[in-house]
């Protein structure tokens, strides 16, 4: 507030002023709204009176305002570490991303400011950043009831690399290799379980319990569906 207050000051003592060209007070305008953006980009990496660092809640608030003020923000950053903050909760900016569009977002600053690094910054945090409640992103995101962040998270996961390679054991190619028993599937499937839960849910449980609580959501039926097709070795398992 002190700083829009002296901000304010200032354009009226210019605008006063006599004998201040016009291209002068254009040159102070822009200098001011300049200083006014990189305040602005300064509360990405700042906390407010809850500790929630600015970037989270936009990430959470995943509004159209909310997404256009992070990308303006983030102009003025001068590298990526503000994207890799962390609330109290231990909560990365894809554990509270709002919707898939937010993800998207999220995604590009990182291709932004990492460059060739950005799948291994972006690896890191979905795949081995818990929060405190033991919740990977992937999880967070479906405990939220968030449908549609599912398969670009589990895109960027190791859960899906792993899963593919078991998959591939688990049903053989054309004779190629030798088709696992059934008694095997456990050895495949262990650290895939492990990988896809936290506290004792898999992803596809968690999916399970929001689909039946949110009966008039649909979208959640289908993400169901996805999980158990695409990672079979947390069905019946």
């Amino acid at each position: 507030m002190k700083f829009f207050r002296l901000v304010l000051g200032a354009l009226v003592c210019v605008v006063l002023l006599p004998g201040v060209s016009r291209a002068e007070k254009s040159l102070f305008y822009d200098k001011i709204y300049r200083k006014v953006d990189q305040h602005q980009a300064i509360s990405l990496r700042a906390t407010h009176s809850l500790k929630t660092p600015r970037i989270l809640e936009l990430a959470k608030d995943g509004s159209d305002p909310a997404i256009r003020s992070l990308k303006q923000a983030a102009q003025y950053e001068k590298n990526g570490k503000f994207l890799l903050v962390t609330d109290d909760n231990g909560n990365n900016v894809f554990h509270v991303a709002k919707n898939v569009q937010t993800v998207q977002v999220l995604a590009g600053l990182f291709r932004k400011f990492y460059g060739a690094k950005a799948s291994q910054q972006l690896s890191t945090l979905i795949n081995n950043k818990r929060n405190k409640f033991g919740e990977t992103p992937l999880m967070a995101q479906i405990n939220a009831a968030h449908a549609d962040t599912f398969k670009p998270l589990y895109n960027f996961s190791l859960l899906k690399q792993k899963n593919d390679i078991a998959r591939y054991q688990l049903a053989g190619q054309q004779g190629m290799l030798p088709k696992i028993q059934n008694q095997n599937k456990s050895f495949y499937c262990k650290e895939i379980r492990q990988l896809a839960s936290s506290n004792g849910i898999t992803l596809l449980q968690a999916a399970q319990i929001q689909a039946a609580y949110h009966t008039n959501r649909p979208e959640l039926l289908n993400l169901v569906q996805e999980i158990a097709h695409k990672i079979p070795c947390l069905v019946n398992n």
